[in-house]
């Protein structure tokens, strides 16, 4: 478990917050620091009190008065688990939108009603819920798009957003944030974007010996051919040869992206760590890969590399088309 949690500065004008007892008030702050990945906290107010407020005695035997409050005005849900009461702090990932979901250890306790938890966290079962939480997190968030995944197009594409107020704003200037740390990491590392076969060609036709793009395809298919043998993957070749050269490319991305998945991780000269997050891995808590590779490339996914990556990329393709010659 981390050993902190986000604190939004509106706290101080959040009306359900700022309607409860002061010492209600200071239990729940206390308990931040100590929710799981998930907001979640066992809701035994014994349990709770050793955990959060251990050297505040008064506050033992008044524990369940307190953390009533907090049910009654909408802070948390409660609701029942193997081993007892579960609390779930509703506005905790979207305090936490650049937690690293997948680094922090696995929640003990089942979904709050109403939640349905998925590889980036929890999320509601209601898409108004949804939707309304997309403002909260950066395009590029992996959470983001696990909520995007539960609202039909029609809401995206005719709902208008929330009218802006104060946490918006200071979301904004959050992604701009965020979007100058990739800035960053970019003019550094070279570029980003969605890169094409064009591109691998292109840089593939700056060594000393250029690659014609008959080459090209040949030595993505024998490349892919071999790296797909070490998922194990069934009927490889026949796969192969029934993709065309935009398969074939995302073919390719996809599975250099798995085989470079633990080395996603960038440091800036001033010291910036980007995490998944940022850069996400798009293989995090995958079980089957090679599934999830045919999926992305049937719905015509390509994975965005940036320059550096595809740099990468084609250095690793070049002993393949030397082999060739």
């Amino acid at each position: 478990m981390a050993r902190s949690r986000m604190l939004a500065r509106d706290a101080s004008t959040d009306p359900q917050l700022n309607q409860i007892s002061e010492r209600a008030q200071l239990l729940y702050l206390l308990s931040l620091p100590h929710l799981d990945r998930d907001g979640l906290i066992d809701g035994r107010p014994q349990v709770l009190w050793a955990k959060a407020a251990i050297l505040r005695i008064e506050m033992l035997d008044k524990a369940p008065s307190l953390i009533q409050e907090w049910v009654d005005i909408g802070l948390v849900i409660r609701y029942n688990g193997p081993d007892g009461p579960v609390l779930f702090f509703k506005g905790f990932r979207k305090h936490n939108s650049n937690l690293p979901y997948t680094k922090e250890e696995a929640s003990k306790f089942p979904p709050p009603p109403g939640w349905t938890r998925t590889r980036q966290g929890l999320v509601p079962d209601d898409e108004e819920a949804c939707f309304r939480l997309l403002n909260a997190f950066h395009s590029r968030s992996a959470y983001r798009s696990e909520l995007v995944k539960r609202i039909s197009p029609d809401l995206l594409a005719s709902e208008s957003r929330p009218t802006r107020n104060e946490d918006q704003v200071q979301d904004q200037v959050q992604d701009q944030v965020q979007d100058q740390v990739q800035d960053q990491v970019q003019d550094q590392h070279g570029g980003g974007g969605d890169h094409h076969t064009s591109d691998l060609f292109a840089l593939l036709s700056k060594q000393e010996n250029p690659i014609d793009t008959r080459e090209l395809t040949e030595t993505i298919r024998t490349a892919a051919a071999d790296w797909m043998q070490a998922l194990n993957w069934k009927n490889r070749q026949r796969y192969i040869d029934e993709r065309n050269d935009t398969e074939l490319y995302a073919l390719i991305s996809w599975l250099w992206l798995y085989k470079q998945r633990h080395k996603h991780e960038y440091m800036t000269q001033d010291g910036i760590y980007i995490d998944t997050e940022i850069r996400p891995d798009p293989f995090a808590d995958i079980d089957k890969p090679v599934g999830y590779i045919r999926w992305n490339i049937a719905e015509g996914n390509q994975p965005e590399l940036w320059t550096v990556e595809l740099q990468a990329l084609a250095q690793t393709l070049i002993p393949q088309k030397e082999a060739l010659q």
